[in-house]
């Protein structure tokens, strides 16, 4: 600790190590705070990732066409597996891209909405199969 004085007589303190962890604690959050401002820095590159979070959001959908032919099991389960990634990748695309407030657009907000539906969907799933399961066990 270094104590200095003041030109009205007092004295004031200054812990050292206190302020050198104050600053590391400022430049770590000045870093990621410039790493997701840089994410999509180009507006060509955030436009390509804008229309990609929106095709990705949309599989889902465009798959359930699958339903209408009589397709095998396996194919079925692959097409759910991606449906899963693709429903993931668009939300995690959608919200990088959603916060920078500069290049929010229709594209990314209407991303953003059908991802998180179909990410609620999938949660809304996971908890009925879990309690019909812990049921089961129950019951058993």
């Amino acid at each position: 600790m270094i104590i200095y004085e003041c030109r009205k007589g007092g004295e004031y303190k200054i812990n050292i190590k206190k302020l050198i962890d104050e600053r590391k604690i400022i430049m770590k959050m000045e870093l990621i705070k410039k790493l997701s401002d840089d994410v999509f820095a180009d507006k060509k590159q955030h436009l390509m990732a804008s229309r990609i979070a929106l095709i990705m959001s949309l599989v889902p959908i465009l798959s359930q066409v699958m339903s209408i032919f009589k397709v095998n099991y396996v194919i079925a389960h692959m097409f759910g597996a991606v449906n899963a990634l693709c429903i993931l990748g668009s939300f995690v695309l959608s919200v990088l891209c959603i916060k920078n407030q500069k290049n929010r657009n229709f594209m990314n907000i209407c991303s953003i909405i059908i991802s998180g539906f179909f990410m609620l969907v999938i949660a809304a799933l996971m908890v009925i199969g879990l309690i019909y399961t812990i049921a089961y066990v129950a019951k058993h």
